[in-house]
């Protein structure tokens, strides 16, 4: 502690009143660790201050009370303080006015920022600070700043101290917190997720140079505007310093044929709170496709001939229940204008597919295509023939 260095401080105190000026700190002072918001003027003299954040060390003094010294230790596992008089620890408050980034500097003070009495030899470096200081003016009751501690978003670490007041002046407050990190990542896997389960098989090989991207708008689709990375070698992506707050994660698909399983509907939606990590991975299959056409079959030889025309607007679906009619609950695709269809983005697995007749057409092809499929594979050539009757 400070022993003897600041003169208000008494030292010949009989061991009853010890324990009565005990009980009235108690009640006259306590400390808060308190986070402020760095002002627009201080964020538009030095913009980098974007990316900071400020805590004061508040001492609360109650009527008839004063403070007059404390102790601080900081110590930062990560990030670093802002120091931009170049390691001077004191306020300069006759210069906020022309320069409002230096309010904003790292600093032990006197009440209402004032120049104190620093004992000893401080230290004020990019990653700790160590210092005692003091106060020989009796400010008296209020809430005061006694330190001030701007440190990057990123910075983690923990902050310990003691102050002490007039009512008691060698007997320790003692104060503790921390320093969180306010940034985080979000990181994780693309791979090629073979059997289109949604789980990562150790058969399943890794993607590199998927897009992945914080998708602002919404949309799914990524802009020049929004952060994207790549996944690597490995398969492996990672987003880094993100503030906290929520985010939609988003990844796009290489081409049409491929499709998401893991998620299914291609979105993260990612929450950072505390400076954590997210971990999101990406299951990607290509899709299986059934493809033919529907044709009119003038001759009625079931046979798609050089002359005969596709059917468009003829609905091909998927038959799930195997029943022979058409629920608007089953996959469907509309022929073009040349009578082809496709039906596509299936998972493996047998589908019964079949075409909707219509009125004064007959059927002359088998009415229904029955696919076993497995991932990946695309099955094309199903031709259903009608003719006019």
């Amino acid at each position: 502690m400070f022993g003897s260095s600041v003169a208000r401080r008494v030292s010949r105190v009989q061991p009853m009143m010890i324990d009565a000026l005990e009980a009235r700190r108690l009640m006259s002072m306590s400390v808060t660790v308190k986070a402020v918001p760095i002002s627009s003027a201080a964020l538009s003299k030095d913009p980098s201050l974007s990316n900071y954040k400020t805590l004061d060390v508040q001492v609360t003094v109650g009527s008839g009370d004063d403070w007059i010294s404390g102790e601080l230790s900081v110590n930062l596992t990560s990030g670093s303080f802002y120091s931009p008089t170049n390691g001077d620890n004191v306020p300069h408050k006759e210069f906020w006015s022309a320069l409002p980034n230096l309010e904003f500097d790292t600093f032990v003070s006197a009440p209402n920022f004032t120049t104190p009495t620093i004992l000893g030899t401080p230290t004020f470096s990019s990653n700790q600070v160590s210092a005692q200081w003091g106060d020989t003016t009796n400010t008296g009751a209020g809430t005061f700043t006694v330190a001030r501690l701007t440190v990057t978003k990123s910075a983690a670490g923990t902050i310990a101290g003691d102050v002490f007041a007039t009512s008691a002046p060698t007997t320790a407050i003692p104060f503790a917190s921390s320093v969180a990190s306010q940034v985080g990542t979000i990181q994780g896997n693309v791979f090629n997720d073979l059997d289109g389960n949604g789980v990562k098989n150790s058969a399943d090989p890794n993607q590199s140079g998927w897009r992945i991207f914080l998708d602002l708008d919404g949309d799914k689709k990524w802009d020049s505007n929004e952060q994207m990375v790549r996944s690597d070698s490995h398969g492996n992506y990672k987003f880094s310093s993100l503030q906290n707050g929520t985010y939609k994660l988003c990844e796009t698909l290489v081409d049409s044929t491929w499709r998401h399983t893991v998620p299914a509907n291609g979105l993260y939606t990612v929450v950072l709170t505390g400076g954590g990590s997210s971990t999101k991975n990406w299951g990607n299959t290509q899709c299986i496709q059934i493809s033919g056409s529907v044709f009119n079959d003038a001759n009625g030889n079931k046979t798609f001939d050089s002359g005969e025309s596709g059917l468009s607007s003829w609905r091909v679906y998927y038959d799930k229940n195997n029943d022979g009619k058409y629920e608007t609950s089953e996959v469907s695709v509309m022929t073009d204008s040349s009578g082809d269809w496709v039906i596509n983005k299936l998972k493996a697995g047998t589908y019964n597919i079949r075409v909707v007749q219509q009125t004064n057409w007959k059927l002359t092809t088998q009415s229904t295509f029955t696919v076993k499929l497995s991932a990946g594979q695309t099955v094309g050539g199903k031709y259903y023939g009608e003719k006019h009757t």
